[in-house]
């Protein structure tokens, strides 16, 4: 291979990757919404998010998605219409009900115990809203303030 033929090759693996990182399909419409979710200060672990509309059913009406070390980023088809919506949160954490803390590898499957995190408040009986407008940055970010969870212990 000459010292072209190698340039040009090197130069078509370097722009075939960028082929594939384009934003991802959003055949309807949908926004891209992201933020943090924190739980007094604290970035959630893990958990859940979703944006209900109140208008629209389905599909249309709601998205989702994990919430990872606090952060979450909804796109393409993943994304969230325009509109208001409901937005309910969800976390839980494992506990050690031995100890009543998180747990560690001595932690035997018979003690551990799923705890909600999020209170009531936040999902089953959410009132926090979010509007998605067409084109613009859509941002959530929100810091759920509640009382540590109840860990039962034996």
């Amino acid at each position: 291979m000459t010292k072209k033929q190698h340039i040009l090759f090197v130069l078509c693996i370097f722009l075939t990757g960028f082929m594939g990182c384009g934003k991802a399909p959003n055949p309807d419409g949908r926004e891209d919404v992201w933020g943090q979710i924190t739980l007094n200060g604290e970035p959630v672990r893990t958990g859940m998010i979703a944006f209900r509309s109140q208008e629209k059913e389905g599909r249309d009406g709601e998205a989702g998605g994990s919430i990872t070390k606090g952060k979450f980023f909804l796109t393409g088809r993943d994304g969230v219409k325009p509109g208001e919506y409901k937005v309910v949160l969800f976390a839980t954490d494992e506990y050690d009900i031995q100890t009543g803390e998180l747990p560690t590898f001595e932690t035997t499957a018979d003690r551990l115990r799923s705890v909600d995190l999020i209170p009531a408040e936040f999902n089953s009986k959410s009132t926090l809203t979010f509007t998605v407008e067409k084109g613009k940055k859509n941002i959530f970010d929100y810091d759920v303030v509640a009382e540590p969870p109840k860990v039962p212990k034996k």
